[in-house]
Order: structure tokens, then sequence, then C-alpha cells
């Protein structure tokens, strides 16, 4: 079989109807055989690795977003409040009473994992001093 014969048996494949992919033919010289391999018609996109700047922008809008909510939830939550706390009494509205107790319970919770953080900062440092040969 020579290469013009088998471009004959290429042409004789059916034609793709817009599909996702179409058909080739290859012709193996030595072996004097059509290899029907399938070609992608769309080119690969190229992904951009992520960077540190972009994380920080997405942060920065995600940080954003979350401001305007919170800054929305305080006028529309306007009413004045009596807050007690500790023996010492405040009218102030109540978005931004909620506000703060969020505030709180977020520094809360961040003390809570910094000390969990250093603990197992502090066992892994005490495990590599004892794995270490001397």
């Amino acid at each position: 079989m020579s290469i013009a014969s088998s471009n004959e048996d290429a042409s004789q494949l059916p034609e793709s109807s817009g599909g996702q992919s179409e058909v080739a033919a290859t012709a193996d010289v030595d072996a004097g055989t059509a290899a029907v391999q399938p070609v992608d018609s769309q080119p690969q996109k190229q992904q951009t690795p992520k960077s540190r700047v972009s994380a920080t922008w997405t942060a920065v809008l995600a940080g954003s977003v979350i401001l305007v909510l919170l800054l929305v939830f305080i006028l529309q939550n306007s009413n004045r409040v009596k807050v007690s706390f500790f023996g010492g009494s405040w009218q102030i509205p109540l978005g931004v009473a909620l506000l703060f107790a969020a505030v709180g319970g977020v520094l809360l919770v961040g003390a809570i994992g910094v000390a969990r953080l250093t603990q197992v900062r502090l066992s892994a440092r005490r495990l590599q001093r004892t794995a270490r040969p001397r």
C-alpha cells in the first residue's frame, strides 16, 4: 500500500458533524497499514500558575465584599439597644452590638487556633530533636 492509497482511505472516512473531536488518518509506510487516531479540534488551554499576588487580590476582593455587606447590615439595624456587660450599660445600635459580638468570637477562635498551632510546633521541634542522631 502506498501513501496515495492511504490518503484515499482517509478520504473515505465519515466526516464529523460538528462534534467534539475529529478523526485523522495517518499512514504507517513501513507496515503498510493506515492507523486512525483521534485529533482534538480545540487547542489545549494553558493555565497560568497561581501566585501570591493573585491570592492576595482574591483575598482583598473577598474582604471588600464582606465589608460592604457588614456596612449594609449595620445601617439597616440602626435601632438602639441597651447592652449590659460587667456592670456597665450602654445604648448602642443593634448592628454595632452584633458586630462587636462577632469580632469577639473571631478573636476568641483565633486565640485558640494560635495556641494549638504553637503547641503542635513545639511538639514537632521536640520530636525532631529526639530523632536527630548526635
